[in-house]
């Protein structure tokens, strides 16, 4: 298992985001963690993605994957719990 710090944020002095692969090696999943009692609450499974972008209030706002020909293709949570490609994707640079 890997694991690292994807946030932290000023509103929750007490809390921090982790990122961790125990599940899946494959892939990394967003838990919030209350560093004083330990306490952990899964935030954002993840059976698809690279990657997840979120704000200052710990709200996942982005994901990233990436396509067969190397391309980077932007996700965002739809009203509905469904992930909706966000204005296509992107080449990446050289």
């Amino acid at each position: 298992m890997r694991c690292f710090i994807h946030q932290t944020s000023h509103h929750f002095p007490d809390e921090l985001l982790i990122a961790h692969n125990e599940r899946d090696k494959r892939f990394f999943e967003i838990y919030r963690v209350n560093v004083a009692t330990g306490a952990s609450t899964l935030v954002q499974a993840n059976d698809r993605f690279a990657g997840f972008f979120t704000d200052p209030q710990f709200k996942v706002r982005f994901a990233v994957r990436y396509a067969d020909n190397s391309d980077h293709e932007y996700f965002q949570p739809g009203r509905g719990g469904e992930w909706e490609c966000s204005r296509g994707s992107m080449r990446r640079m050289p």
